[in-house]
């Protein structure tokens, strides 16, 4: 089975990036469905404890999940795991790869 982490912070932009992989896909693959969650400004950051923050973030990452998870049923045989990003990316990426193995593909649909 083939694994690929994907790592997302707009639906919008995830639906055109992994609409025709998902359409082409042959055979089983287990997805990892990273949401990076967008910063929040100096501003506000500044007037929200670290508890308002955490329900902000599981919040918006369960509307992203809403939004693409219709993508990932339709698609035949897939296994898809969902998480949330706490925090940089690179070490949540050799996490990944620890857990699920060396052969773990990355892939950044996150908007430019």
């Amino acid at each position: 089975m083939e694994k690929i982490a994907v790592f997302v912070d707009d639906a919008e932009h995830a639906e055109r990036v992994l609409g025709p992989l998902l359409a082409g896909q042959a055979g089983s693959i287990h997805w990892v469905v990273v949401g990076c969650a967008p910063k929040l400004t100096h501003r506000i950051g500044k007037w929200t404890s670290n508890a308002s923050r955490t329900q902000w973030r599981e919040r918006w990452a369960r509307a992203l999940r809403t939004r693409l998870e219709p993508l990932f049923s339709d698609a035949d045989s897939t296994a898809c795991e969902w998480l949330l990003a706490r925090g940089p990316l690179e070490p949540m990426a050799r996490e990944l790869r620890r857990r699920l193995g060396a052969d773990l593909r990355l892939l950044d649909a996150r908007r430019p």
